[in-house]
């Protein structure tokens, strides 16, 4: 699930049944184009991406932990409870006005996640993840 309050987004995985379990995720700040993005031209071309971007996610974006130039739908993660978007856009600060941004799509997958994914389906208690996001 993930929820926003205070101008952050926290993402938790809640596993419903008999015995409702909640696997705590992490948080992120939601994207401000003023404060992370102050260099971006209004009315270039990689502003007019990000705003479709932004329309096509329902306004679910964030800019990623570990990567500032790149902006994640945070619906969309591998693991429920993680902070790590499998697609999102890459801004170029020093583009020119008429570039766009790159699309690009981030589907890792480690015998770790896969583990915990599964332990989250059957109802393990003691699942998680390593390297849920929190700034």
């Amino acid at each position: 699930m993930i929820y926003q309050h205070e101008g952050r987004f926290w993402v938790d995985a809640v596993r419903v049944g008999s015995q409702p379990l909640v696997y705590s995720g992490g948080s992120v700040a939601v994207l401000d184009v003023p404060s992370q993005f102050s260099w971006l031209e209004e009315g270039s071309q990689q502003a007019q991406d990000l705003a479709r971007f932004d329309w096509f996610s329902s306004g679910y974006l964030a800019v990623d932990n570990n990567d500032p130039l790149r902006v994640i739908d945070m619906r969309y993660s591998m693991l429920p409870n993680e902070i790590d978007g499998l697609w999102g856009i890459r801004l170029n600060e020093s583009a020119a006005s008429d570039q766009h941004v790159t699309y690009e799509v981030k589907r890792s997958v480690d015998r770790n996640r896969i583990d915990n994914l599964i332990a989250m389906l059957a109802g393990e208690a003691n699942a998680s993840i390593s390297g849920a996001a929190a700034d």
